[in-house]
């Protein structure tokens, strides 16, 4: 799936794409598609200035090898902060990678 920024990731620029809910079928798994997937939507909706942010946890060792065998580099550590006491109606602030804390 591919989101617009919204309040939730301040970070994203206004015409900053998300990559998200990315996930393969188990008898599919091990060929590529989810590279290919990455790959082909990073091609496809990417022009000067965009852009692309994929949110993974660092424990889903598949989502980020994925992630980086389709070349994206980590920027950091996106860490949610609850908003008038809501985890709903909380957002995400970009701790850069070299400063993010240990998990």
């Amino acid at each position: 799936i591919v989101f617009p920024p919204y309040f939730a990731f301040p970070f994203m620029g206004s015409d900053d794409v998300q990559i998200g809910l990315v996930t393969t079928a188990p008898d599919h798994r091990g060929r590529g598609l989810a590279v290919f997937a990455i790959r082909e939507i990073v091609r496809r909706l990417g022009r000067p200035g965009r852009r692309f942010w994929y949110l993974t946890d660092a424990s889903n060792e598949a989502s980020v090898r994925a992630a980086s065998a389709a070349g994206l580099v980590a920027v950091g550590e996106a860490l949610h902060e609850r908003r008038l006491g809501s985890r709903r109606l909380g957002a995400y602030r970009l701790a850069p990678a070299d400063v993010a804390p240990a998990r």
